[in-house]
């Protein structure tokens, strides 16, 4: 999941840097430009593959308490 996030931060740069021309233009020309180029979508899809893998992260590591105080259980019932 992380070679894919990578991938989208640099799309994310690129679409960026494709609407850069835009960028001194007072009348939203620039936000446009981002929108129609699919920034604003893939910005949303990188905040939520972040978060999935703080998720990830938390639950693997509850499964490790968990897991240490089952371990824990069995040699007290020895």
């Amino acid at each position: 999941m992380i070679i894919n996030l990578e991938i989208m931060k640099k799309r994310l740069e690129q679409i960026k840097s494709q609407a850069s021309h835009w960028l001194s233009s007072s009348d939203g020309s620039y936000e446009m430009c981002l929108n129609e180029k699919g920034y604003y979508k893939l910005q949303k899809h990188i905040k939520l593959v972040e978060r999935l893998n703080e998720i990830e992260d938390t639950v693997d590591a509850l499964m490790d308490e968990h897991n240490a105080i089952l371990e824990q259980i069995g040699e007290d019932m020895r």
